[in-house]
C-alpha cells in the first residue's frame, strides 16, 4: 500500500480531498500521512471549508418526545476547531433559550442566547406532548468550538420557553461528519443514549474563513534524469538508490553515477518515513563512444516536431542498431538493420507519438557506439 505525505499551509485547517467536488475530505491538517489514493495524480487541499450536516434531520425520525424545560444536553466531539452554524429547534413556549459550550475542564468557549417563537401548534408553559404538526424552525446558532476535543452544550432558559427532545426511540449515536465530529451522546443522568436533545439537521462549518476554491495537488513522486553518465533524483534529500533491485551502499546523494548497465531505482523516505520508489529507469553504459565526426552524422530539423530525419556514412559491412531515449531512460524506439551497401545511409524516424522533451539518438553499429541529444518541440 502507498503511503502519501500530503503537506500544506493556511491560516486555519487545510483539509483534504479525493475530489475538488467532494462533499467531505478524507484527511484534515498541515502534514498529514495517508494511504487514500490519489486520482489522476491530484489530490485536492482546501481551507476552511468542511461544511456538514449532522445528526437527525426532524424529531419524527425518532418515535416519541415531547417539550419542557429539560437540563441535560448534548455531547460532541471534534477534531478540527468548527462551528455549530444553525439547527432546527421545536419550540413548545415562546421566551428565551441559552446554549452553553463547555470543554472537558468545564471552561465555557462559546454560548448564544435566542429569543425564541412557539413552534407548537397550541403553545403551552411546561411539559406538553408532542405535536405532530410542528415542523419547527431553523436558528442560527455560531457556537465555535476552538480546538480539538469533546465539548458539552448545555442548555438554560431565561423565563417560560420550552423546548423539545426525543426519548423514545432513539438509536443511532455517534451521528457523524466524516471523521472530524460526532454528537456521540447526552449527560443525562440515566440512560444517556436513550434521549437526543434538541439540534436537529444541525449544520456545521470549520472555524475561520473558507477558501474560494479548492486547490489541486499533484502527487510528487521520485524521479530518475538522466545527464550523460550521471543519474539524478528529484528529491534533494532521502534518496537510496539500487541496481538491478539491490541496495547500493552508501548511494544516499541526489546524484548517482553508474558504474555498469542495469535497471536502476531510486526510494526517496520522507520526514515522516514514508517510503516511494520510483519508476525503473534503464541505464545502458556507454562502450566507449566514438566521435560522431567518425560518420559524419547530421540530424534534421532540430527541434523535431513528427519527423527526425539522419544522415551517416558508413564503409563497412555490420548489423546496424537505432534506437531513440527519453530523459527518464525509456526506450522509446528501436530498429536493427544489416548493411550491405557502403556510403551515405539516410532514414527518417517517425516521432509524431513522442512527446515533447529531451531525447538521445543512439547508434550502435558493429562494436562502435555513437549517440547524439535532440529535442522534440510539439506546436
Amino acid at each position: 500500500t502507498n503511503s502519501y505525505l500530503l503537506t500544506g499551509t493556511g491560516d486555519g485547517t487545510v483539509f483534504w480531498y479525493t475530489n475538488a467536488a467532494d462533499a467531505l475530505p478524507f484527511a484534515a491538517g498541515n502534514s498529514v500521512n495517508s494511504t487514500q489514493s490519489p486520482v489522476n495524480n491530484n489530490f485536492y487541499a482546501g481551507l476552511n471549508d468542511l461544511t456538514a450536516k449532522v445528526g437527525p434531520a426532524t424529531k419524527n425520525v425518532f418515535s416519541a418526545g415531547g417539550y419542557n424545560q429539560f437540563s441535560p444536553g448534548m455531547i460532541v466531539n471534534t477534531t478540527v476547531p468548527v462551528v455549530l452554524q444553525s439547527a432546527r429547534l421545536y419550540i413548545g413556549n415562546p421566551g428565551m433559550i441559552t446554549f452553553t459550550a463547555t470543554n472537558a475542564s468545564g471552561q465555557t468557549v462559546s454560548s448564544v442566547t435566542l429569543k425564541v417563537k412557539a413552534t407548537r401548534t397550541t403553545p403551552q408553559a411546561g411539559a406538553a406532548v408532542n405535536d405532530a404538526n410542528d415542523v419547527g424552525q431553523v436558528y442560527q446558532l455560531n457556537l465555535t468550538l476552538p480546538a480539538a476535543g469533546t465539548y458539552n452544550i448545555n442548555i438554560s432558559y431565561g423565563d417560560n420557553a420550552t423546548i423539545y427532545r426525543n426519548n423514545g426511540g432513539v438509536t443511532g449515536y455517534p451521528f457523524t461528519a466524516g471523521s472530524f465530529f460526532s454528537i456521540t451522546g447526552t449527560n443525562a443522568a440515566t440512560t444517556p443514549q436513550a434521549y437526543y436533545y434538541y439540534f436537529y439537521d444541525l449544520m456545521i462549518k470549520s472555524a475561520g474563513c473558507a477558501a474560494v476554491a479548492r486547490t489541486a495537488v499533484p502527487v510528487t513522486k521520485p524521479q530518475i534524469t538522466s545527464n550523460g553518465n550521471t543519474l539524478t533524483s528529484n528529491f534533494n534529500n532521502g534518496n537510496q538508490w539500487y541496481l538491478n533491485n539491490v541496495l547500493i551502499q552508501g548511494a544516499t546523494a541526489q546524484n548517482y553515477q553508474p558504474k555498469v548497465s542495469g535497471t536502476y531505482r531510486v526510494d526517496v523516505t520522507t520526514v515522516a518515513g514514508c517510503i516511494s520508489p520510483s519508476a525503473d529507469y534503464n541505464f545502458t553504459l556507454p562502450e566507449g563512444e566514438s566521435p560522431l565526426t567518425d560518420i559524419n552524422l547530421i540530424l534534421y530539423p532540430v527541434p523535431t516536431n513528427s519527423v527526425l530525419n539522419l544522415g551517416f556514412e558508413l564503409y563497412e559491412k555490420g548489423d546496424l542498431q537505432l534506437s531513440i531515449w527519453n530523459s527518464i531512460g525509456q526506450q522509446v524506439y528501436q530498429n536493427t538493420s544489416a548493411v550491405s551497401v557502403f556510403g551515405k545511409y539516410n532514414s527518417s524516424i517517425n516521432t509524431s507519438r513522442m512527446a515533447s522533451g529531451n531525447y538521445v539518438l543512439r547508434i550502435r553499429f558493429g562494436s562502435k557506439n555513437y549517440s547524439k541529444k535532440f529535442m522534440i518541440v510539439k506546436g
